[in-house]
């Protein structure tokens, strides 16, 4: 395997040293800037409060915005869900006509019992066991 790059060239020690000096570096170049910028202008430090207010009330509406979008899809796949299974009961229910007259009653019988137990758990989820 060919070591073409210069990553591949160059000992861990030494990247780590670099990027240990390249963070402090951006620390302290952070840091003069500040204090040159916070020197030049007094009336600055009300705009710069104004501005990280805006900035994290945006992000909150960004995290509300995501919040309720997930929320509102997780509530249509569980609609979608409901409306699959009462059509599939619907259907059964139908197709039980075909059914000789003693099975077929007795089924629909069985699914009337189901369609109960169902809305029963639905109006109180704790009785789950």
């Amino acid at each position: 395997m060919p070591r073409d790059h210069l990553l591949d060239l160059l000992p861990p020690w030494l990247m780590f040293v670099g990027t240990v000096a390249l963070v402090l570096l951006s620390i302290y170049g952070g840091i003069f800037l500040a204090r040159f910028r916070r020197r030049r202008s007094i009336t600055d430090q009300e705009t710069s409060v104004s501005a990280i207010v805006g900035a994290t009330t945006a992000l909150l509406a960004f995290l509300l915005a995501f919040t309720f979008g997930l929320a509102a899809s997780r509530f249509d796949a569980r609609r979608a869900l409901l409306l699959d299974e009462i059509n599939a009961i619907e259907t059964t229910f139908v197709r039980t006509g075909l059914i000789p007259k003693p099975h077929g009653a007795a089924v629909r019988t069985l699914l009337k019992e189901y369609v109960d137990i169902r809305v029963e758990l639905a109006r109180h989820p704790e009785k789950i066991e």
